[in-house]
């Protein structure tokens, strides 16, 4: 086989092959320096033993090849002029690198599974980076790569990581494992011997320590650790030691949530009773401090009481108890590490309202709340959001947004929930015009039957949410409806008859058998109407129903070859443009749309409210009621076919039954995720408040002292 390029393009030398530069943390370019690609799209290589001549260039990259396993001949055919190789997306499982010329070899988004160094050769390879989700184990023998200047595995899924594997790679300058899921960085019990190594990368992972750092990397100048799940203890150490090796650290985190800052890294401590302790100890220095200043001159302290009494009752198998008490109020602190309880008792029996803060502030005026955790109707009366056109809910778990919380909403015109765990939403507002649900793990969705039409905007989407209530129908005021990328089965159109001012309908992505539409049913200003994904058979009365329609998206559905023959050229009369085409059907082909001859479409029965045959379910099956002999002959004619429509459906019912566990397990996970991230804000907010504190307590010191 002979590849010739499809496109020969310049473009800049890769980033990775420049110095790094400590400052920026990006590629030294004291002049943009180009070279010419030759890129070879769609390559299908379904043999490793096929001859293939490659094109006589310097850089090479294959765009979008199928070739489910590259093996040592495959390098073998490149020419000696060819330095640098790209695999690019595409279907690639397996890589076996051996006896290869390259300088430069690059992998990405390519479905790769597995890499490994067949053999030991006079290998010229300096620079590895392979960015695939799929590799979760170092690539095997790769310390054979003894020239190897360059590794980069950042964007792959490893979880643990033995650094004796690279023992041997005496030249490697730069190790990149950012993006992964590690967990543990060991040496093997052998330690590790990489001398040359200049730049050690290990942000956004799992990791809490690593030991040994920096001291087993003796040339380590630049390191990248931010993002990770460090321990405080080992945060403490560890920046001794950079500072004293003189190690420059890029990066740092900003924003912490309610874990610890410590000098640029969030950090919780791995023991609770550590935290507590520690919390304890800062309070007692507090108290100190403030009862030194409590008297004015010093005088007569004996004979005052104190105007705070601090009490701590702290030990290892019983949750801590932190207290600070007044003349007029007691302030309780139950578990501080954990989710924050507190008890206020004023002498006067005042409510106190709980006041969420933002996150962080847009320029828009856009408020992003983060962390929020309610579980009781308690705390939903007594909260109060802060007053912002647009809050942005993330990062939460709330399991009922009800009504009280829609009525705190003050001012607020848009709301986003999202990335969270709010199961359940009633909604409950006179001043929203635009609601947004995305991936919240929402399962059910009630309304308060009154009239509303402030609210225009109604997006709830990827949540597994199978029906919608019938009281959708007193949001009168919605242009927009997207209830798309859920699990909705079955949709009633003439609910949504009230909303005079609908332009947009998205059903999309769902799993809707079914939509109900009463031949009266009209929907006047409807232009966009869009069911693509579905398993849907037919659409009634379409697109009678919606005289104004523009726009529609059809694809991957279910169709008749009936209705989809007697619905193009209803599309065509009416000048709708459909968006979207299918181009390889397992039955049948009909102007862009997969349809299927087994599925039988009987217009009139339809619009004639079923008259000539009533239909029911059996199991969720539909199953046709005919007269006697018509049902006996019908059942011999079509008894195959009704045999691997039940066999079908059962898979069907199967599939349904994982992904809804599959998405019960990523439920429980987002819950879990969700508390350690409550865990972390409240020592964050603790060590906030008790600094705040020690600082206007020294400040109250310095002033009696100057007097």
């Amino acid at each position: 086989m002979d590849l010739s390029c499809s496109i020969i393009h310049s473009l800049p030398i890769g980033s990775e092959r420049y110095n790094f530069n400590a400052r920026h943390g990006t590629p030294v370019r004291s002049q943009q320096t180009y070279v010419e690609v030759c890129i070879i799209a769609s390559v299908n290589l379904n043999s490793t033993d096929t001859e293939v001549t490659f094109p006589k260039h310097q850089h090479i990259e294959l765009f979008y090849p199928s070739i489910p396993t590259i093996g040592s001949n495959f390098f073998r055919q490149l020419g000696e002029v060819t330095l640098n190789l790209e695999l690019r997306k595409g279907n690639l499982s397996e890589l076996l690198f051996g006896e290869s010329k390259l300088n430069h070899l690059k992998i990405g988004d390519t479905g790769l599974s597995r890499f490994e160094v067949v053999d030991e050769y006079d290998s010229n390879l300096q620079t590895l980076i392979i960015h695939e989700r799929l590799i979760t184990v170092l690539p095997t023998r790769v310390n054979l790569l003894r020239e190897l200047r360059s590794l980069d595995l950042s964007g792959c899924s490893l979880t643990i990581v033995d650094l004796s594997q690279l023992n041997g790679l005496n030249l490697l300058n730069a190790l990149v494992l950012a993006d992964n899921q590690l967990s543990s960085v060991e040496d093997g019990g052998v330690g590790v011997n990489l001398p040359a190594l200049n730049k050690f990368d290990v942000q956004q992972n799992e990791l809490s320590r690593i030991d040994r750092f920096p001291e087993m990397f003796p040339a380590l100048k630049f390191t990248r650790i931010m993002q990770n799940r460090w321990d405080c203890e080992w945060v403490s150490e560890v920046r001794d030691k950079i500072w004293r090796k003189n190690i420059t650290v890029l990066g740092t985190d900003f924003r912490c949530g309610r874990r610890i800052n410590n000098g640029g890294l969030c950090c919780t401590y791995a023991h609770p009773f550590r935290a507590r302790l520690a919390i304890a100890k800062a309070m007692l220095s507090v108290l100190d401090e403030l009862s030194a200043t409590s008297t004015g001159d010093g005088t007569a302290t004996q004979s005052i009481d104190p105007l705070i009494t601090f009490k701590v009752y702290e030990n290892e198998t019983v949750d801590g108890v932190i207290g600070v008490e007044t003349q007029n109020v007691g302030i309780y602190l139950q578990n501080p590490i954990g989710v924050v309880l507190l008890v206020v008792i004023p002498c006067s029996l005042a409510i106190i309202k709980r006041t969420i803060e933002c996150s962080r502030v847009q320029r828009n005026s856009t408020c992003f709340i983060e962390g929020v955790s309610f579980h009781t109707p308690t705390e939903e009366y007594f909260t109060a959001f802060p007053t912002s056109p647009h809050i942005i809910i993330e990062s939460s778990e709330i399991l009922h947004f009800s009504g009280q919380l829609f009525d705190a909403l003050a001012e607020t015109a848009f709301l986003t929930l999202k990335g969270s765990l709010i199961p359940t939403v009633t909604f409950r507002s006179d001043e929203l015009h635009c609601l947004r649900i995305d991936n919240t793990g929402l399962r059910e969705f009630a309304v308060t039957p009154f009239e509303n039409r402030n609210l225009n905007t109604l997006i709830i989407n990827g949540n597994p949410l199978s029906a919608i209530p019938s009281t959708v129908r007193y949001l009168t005021g919605l242009s927009i409806l997207d209830l798309s990328n859920n699990q909705l089965e079955h949709v009633k159109l003439d609910w949504f008859q009230t909303m005079e001012n609908l332009l947009v309908l998205d059903l999309s992505g769902n799993r809707i058998t079914r939509l109900d539409i009463p031949p009266s049913l009209r929907f006047g200003r409807l232009k966009n109407f869009w069911v693509n994904h579905n398993l849907l058979r037919h659409v009634p009365f379409f697109p009678n129903f919606a005289p104004a329609l523009r726009r529609v998206r059809l694809v991957e559905n279910r169709w008749s070859c009936e209705w989809v023959a007697q619905v193009r050229q209803a599309i065509w009369t009416a000048s709708i443009e459909v968006y979207g085409a299918e181009y390889v059907c397992p039955d049948k082909l009909d102007g862009g749309l997969c349809c299927y001859e087994d599925y039988l479409y009987h217009g009139t029965d339809i619009e004639v409210e079923h008259e000539a045959r009533r239909t029911y379910l059996v199991d969720r099956i539909e199953v046709e009621q005919f007269p006697r002999a018509e049902r006996m002959l019908a059942r011999d004619e079509n008894r195959e076919e009704r045999q691997h429509m039940i066999l079908k459906h059962s898979f069907d019912v199967l599939e349904q039954k994982y992904r809804r566990l599959v998405e019960q397990k990523e439920q429980l996970e987002q819950r879990f995720v969700n508390t350690v991230r409550e865990l972390e804000r409240t020592v964050k907010r603790l060590t906030a408040e008790l600094t705040e504190a020690q600082d206007t307590i020294r400040a109250q010191n310095l002033k009696i002292v100057l007097r």
